[in-house]
């Protein structure tokens, strides 16, 4: 019976660790399906960044963290806030900055 429980235990482990596994690629502000995990491969629609130091694949719409605004700026986005959170816009052409929060 020992060895039964062992087996189970070490199965519900390892289902555990590939969750982890599976999360960890899923920043705050995107996910790995359609908007991929990796700057430079993103689905159509999407721009690939570098924000907070990790890759990203950026919308209009997602949501973001305003303590990274300088990142989405430098894709031509803007962290505004809607509510309680704060969403990614794309800023106007004409590269002005604006005061957001």
């Amino acid at each position: 019976m020992r060895g039964l429980l062992g087996v189970r235990f070490a199965t519900a482990a390892l289902l555990l660790v590939a969750l982890a596994i599976a999360l960890s690629g899923c920043g705050h502000s995107s996910s790995t399906t359609s908007e991929g995990s990796s700057a430079g491969k993103c689905a159509t629609g999407y721009v690939a960044g570098v924000v907070g130091g990790q890759s990203r694949c950026l919308q209009t719409g997602q949501q973001c963290e305003q303590q990274n605004a300088s990142d989405y700026q430098k894709y031509g986005f803007s962290c505004w806030k809607k509510g309680k959170k704060y969403e990614l816009k794309r800023t106007s052409s004409s590269g002005g900055s604006n005061s957001h929060g």
